[in-house]
């Protein structure tokens, strides 16, 4: 048991073999220490003090892996005439602070996450290519130098063609916005391009760092893009349009919050940051009324809080997970979603993606791990996902809460095959497959803070899988996206006998322009989406709200709800031949409009309402679905619609004669 208070965690906490309980129904518990727990424990006298210390401590056990942040003081310079004025920045010494701090990409201050500071002409991501595209010089066959060289590929071992690229970026045209690039402190090192809803992936959001920004002969300015990033992207492109080498330019320009901005330059928006790693020190430009003196000031020096292999039978409850970065972003590989969170681990291996994925790290990972739970436990304040498990079995997690986290709040499975393989076949050994997980009667709110493609629950190849009761709100993309594969390559997989049931899903896909309320994947014989409420989708086009992409097939779909749906949005996104042996029954939908271009795709008592005044049977859906009664976190406010008549009418003859009988 742990005591309540604050733990800071340089590092993760690694857990082995030697670390395992003796079996699923012995587990080794972490949990916290209640008052309830400390009266029952038989303690001497001259431990009752300790005692009374412990009760006055924090409600809640919180591993950290920020370090505070004080003695914040104005920060002065001199102005055009010598005078000393302030700059509008608050700035903090961080001399005596790990080396590795020296790097974040994530501040939280009073339990706020902090904007990065933003360049000169930068704004935020947006569909249409940042300044238009007239602003841009389209020499796609140019923007990329390709060439091909013969390596062995680590799949075969023969001999294959490899696209390599050398260095490259993209050319603004004379005039203003290639000055403003121009002008950029550091020639532009430190900004950060993001590729938001870019077709022909409208549903992830790459992002590379700039190397530097350097004049062109016509007078406009070429942003060199740092490598291997830009050449993941560029492939990424190559591949999903057939062959032709275009290259988009980016959506939005952003600043990764160290050293690209200065503090000597435009007037500080509040609630940004900046932080300088030569001069170690962090800047911050407060909120109207924020206190500094008084301020929670938490900048993450680890990207993990807790790390397993190869353990099984141990059980977390009652923790809280908070404060990590993830630095990758910031590195030549950068950032080149794939989907949902994986990306590229580097270009060039022909012929499919899927081969050379990267999962985005959890605060707490398991990897061929048996028999772990996290219950009661929240994940928030996190730089990548919240939870992750690969090659787990009989992992679950039930009645936590996890806010505000960069990426997906739980990731299950594995997105390749072994070595890299394109998918985990039927004959694949059982150690190697993700078998019987779960997450149910848990709360999800703002996951995909930063990496926006991510859905809230990301599942790979799996079996057995459950996702249950929960509720989740205020996504950026999909809510559970389950399985992997697309169009079948490499033949079928071992995934089967998955299960999204009861989920409620609120205020999904608000930014990228593609997914559903509930995604699926491939080949999952067995596969089970029922009495799901999915409400509020916003009108960014793309994809719907019961989505099977490419290769789905063999499952049911029953008894959903779909309500608050514009009519422009499909309700069934069905939108490819390869969608096969599927069956949509019982369900409810508000929107008229359906997709079907699958194959052997059956309907049954598929019923159009009006979702604000639904009928009993669908009402009793929404009424059931989504977490229950949470013993320490909040429960989102999502308000059903008025109880239909025939209920009230029931619910009222009820009261009647109990009131009568009493």
């Amino acid at each position: 048991m742990i005591v309540p208070g604050k733990y800071l965690f340089a590092a993760p906490l690694a857990f082995g073999p030697e670390d395992s309980g003796p079996s699923p129904d012995a587990p080794v518990t972490y949990k916290m220490l209640t008052n309830s727990d400390l009266d029952a424990l038989p303690l001497t006298k001259r431990e009752s003090d300790a005692v009374a210390k412990a009760k006055n401590l924090s409600s809640l056990v919180v591993i950290s892996g920020a370090i505070p942040v004080s003695g914040w003081k104005q920060d002065i310079r001199q102005d055009s005439l010598g005078r000393s004025v302030s700059s509008g920045w608050m700035v903090a010494d961080l001399s005596s602070a790990p080396t590795r701090a020296l790097a974040a990409r994530h501040l939280w201050v009073n339990g706020r996450r902090a904007a990065r500071t933003s360049v000169p002409g930068a704004t935020g991501p947006r569909r249409p290519p940042i300044w238009g595209s007239k602003a841009w010089a389209f020499e796609s066959k140019k923007s990329v130098n390709w060439s091909k060289i013969n390596v062995t590929s680590p799949v075969s071992g023969k001999m294959v063609e490899r696209m390599t690229c050398s260095s490259s970026g993209f050319k603004l045209k004379p005039g203003d916005h290639a000055n403003t690039a121009l002008a950029w402190p550091n020639s532009g090192a430190g900004v950060e391009l993001v590729f938001q809803g870019v077709s022909p992936a409208a549903w992830a959001e790459p992002r590379c760092p700039v190397a530097n920004v350097t004049n062109t002969s016509d007078g406009g300015a070429f942003i060199e893009v740092v490598q291997p990033c830009h050449c993941s992207y560029a492939y990424k492109c190559l591949l999903m349009t057939g062959g032709k080498p275009s290259v988009n330019p980016p959506t939005a320009i952003l600043n990764v919050g160290v050293a690209g901005a200065t503090a000597s330059s435009a007037q500080p928006t509040p609630g940004t940051w900046w932080l300088d790693p030569q001069e170690k020190r962090l800047y911050y430009a407060p909120l109207a009324g924020e206190d500094m003196a008084a301020a929670e000031v938490l900048l993450p020096i680890t990207e993990a809080l807790v790390r397993g292999a190869n353990v099984s039978n141990v059980r977390f409850r009652g923790l809280s997970f908070r404060h990590t970065t993830w630095l990758q972003p910031s590195s030549s590989t950068g950032f080149v979603e794939v989907q949902s969170g994986q990306h590229l681990s580097a270009p060039g291996w022909p012929g499919s993606i899927s081969g050379q994925l990267l999962t985005t790290p959890g605060a707490v990972t398991f990897t061929a791990a048996r028999n772990i739970s996290l219950e009661e436990c929240e994940f928030t304040a996190l730089g990548a996902a919240g939870a992750s498990f690969d090659r787990a079995q009989s992992c679950s997690l039930s009645k936590c809460y996890i806010h505000d986290v960069s990426g997906a709040a739980v990731q299950f499975g594995r997105f390749a095959g072994p070595n890299a393989t394109l998918a985990p076949g039927p004959d694949t050994p059982e150690s190697e497959r993700d078998l019987r997980n779960s997450i149910v009667d848990s709360v999800i709110v703002g996951a995909g803070a930063e990496l926006r493609g991510a859905a809230a629950v990301s599942i790979g190849y799996t079996a057995g899988t459950r996702v249950s009761q929960n509720t989740m709100t205020q996504l950026p993309a999909s809510g559970v996206s389950l399985g992997w594969g697309w169009g079948r390559p490499g033949g079928a997989s071992f995934m089967k006998d998955n299960q999204v049931i009861g989920n409620r899903v609120h205020k999904f896909k608000e930014v990228m322009h593609d997914g559903g309320c509930v995604y699926l994947q491939g080949d999952q014989p067995g596969t089970l989406i029922a009495d799901n409420w999915c409400s509020t989708l916003m009108p960014n086009g793309g994809g719907g709200v019961l989505y099977p992409d490419e290769g789905s097939g063999e499952m049911l779909w029953r008894s959903n709800v779909l309500t608050d749906i514009p009519h422009s949005v499909d309700a069934y996104h069905i939108w490819t031949a390869s969608v096969h042996n599927q069956a949509f029954i019982d369900n409810f939908r508000a929107s008229t409009k359906v997709n079907n271009h699958g194959t052997n795709i059956t309907f049954v008592n598929d019923t159009l309402i009006d979702g604000s005044h639904p009928p009993l049977a669908a009402w009793s859906i929404m009424n059931a679905s989504g977490a229950g009664g949470q013993s320490l976190w909040p429960l989102p406010d999502i308000p059903l619609p008025p109880v239909p008549s025939g209920l009230q009418d029931k619910l009222s003859t009820a009261t009647q004669l109990w009131t009568s009988r009493s």
